[in-house]
Protein backbone atom coordinates (compact mmCIF):
# COMPACT_ATOMS: atom_id res chain seq x y z
CA UNK A 1 0.00 0.00 0.00
CA UNK A 2 1.61 3.32 -0.93
CA UNK A 3 0.89 6.40 1.14
CA UNK A 4 1.91 10.08 1.87
CA UNK A 5 2.69 9.73 5.78
CA UNK A 6 6.00 11.14 5.50
CA UNK A 7 4.80 14.23 3.47
CA UNK A 8 2.05 15.22 5.80
CA UNK A 9 4.06 14.69 8.80
CA UNK A 10 6.93 16.68 7.23
CA UNK A 11 4.44 19.35 5.78
CA UNK A 12 3.11 19.49 9.77
CA UNK A 13 6.35 20.23 10.75
CA UNK A 14 6.72 17.01 13.35
CA UNK A 15 9.36 14.64 13.75
CA UNK A 16 8.77 10.69 13.62
CA UNK A 17 9.41 10.65 17.27
CA UNK A 18 6.72 13.24 17.96
CA UNK A 19 4.11 11.73 15.69
CA UNK A 20 4.80 7.98 16.59
CA UNK A 21 4.35 9.15 20.53
CA UNK A 22 0.78 10.39 19.50
CA UNK A 23 0.33 7.54 17.95
CA UNK A 24 1.12 4.84 20.44
CA UNK A 25 3.53 3.18 18.30
CA UNK A 26 7.42 3.21 17.98
CA UNK A 27 9.48 5.66 16.01
CA UNK A 28 10.15 2.39 14.10
CA UNK A 29 7.04 1.18 13.06
CA UNK A 30 6.25 4.47 11.49
CA UNK A 31 9.26 4.50 9.61
CA UNK A 32 8.33 1.47 7.89
CA UNK A 33 4.89 2.57 7.05
CA UNK A 34 6.47 5.66 6.19
CA UNK A 35 8.83 3.31 3.63
CA UNK A 36 5.97 0.97 2.96
CA UNK A 37 7.81 -1.70 3.99
CA UNK A 38 4.88 -2.25 6.88
CA UNK A 39 0.89 -1.84 6.11
CA UNK A 40 -0.93 -0.05 9.38
CA UNK A 41 -3.50 -1.46 10.67
CA UNK A 42 -7.23 0.47 10.66
CA UNK A 43 -7.06 1.40 13.85
CA UNK A 44 -3.48 2.87 13.45
CA UNK A 45 -4.41 4.34 9.58
CA UNK A 46 -6.64 6.36 11.42
CA UNK A 47 -5.11 7.78 13.77
CA UNK A 48 -2.36 9.02 11.43
CA UNK A 49 -5.39 10.31 9.46
CA UNK A 50 -6.49 12.44 12.83
CA UNK A 51 -3.46 13.82 13.97
CA UNK A 52 -2.32 14.51 10.49
CA UNK A 53 -6.03 16.04 10.27
CA UNK A 54 -6.46 14.50 6.51
CA UNK A 55 -8.61 12.09 5.19
CA UNK A 56 -7.76 8.59 5.34
CA UNK A 57 -8.35 7.71 2.22
CA UNK A 58 -5.81 10.95 1.15
CA UNK A 59 -3.38 8.92 2.78
CA UNK A 60 -3.34 5.70 1.99
CA UNK A 61 -3.79 3.88 -1.33
CA UNK A 62 -3.19 1.42 -3.69
CA UNK A 63 -1.40 1.68 -6.71
CA UNK A 64 -1.72 -1.85 -9.14
CA UNK A 65 -1.42 -2.25 -12.39
CA UNK A 66 -4.97 -4.21 -12.33
CA UNK A 67 -6.52 -1.35 -11.08
CA UNK A 68 -5.79 0.99 -14.06
CA UNK A 69 -7.79 -1.49 -16.20
CA UNK A 70 -10.78 -1.01 -13.98
CA UNK A 71 -12.76 2.35 -15.53
CA UNK A 72 -14.34 4.60 -12.48
CA UNK A 73 -17.70 5.95 -13.48
CA UNK A 74 -17.47 9.53 -13.68
CA UNK A 75 -20.33 11.83 -12.45
CA UNK A 76 -21.76 13.81 -14.60
CA UNK A 77 -24.73 16.82 -12.86
CA UNK A 78 -28.23 15.63 -13.87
Amino acid sequence: MKNRVRQLRERKGMSQVSLAQKLSVSRQALSAIETEKQSPCLQVALRIAHELDTPVQQIFFIEDDRMEKVKTPSLTKV
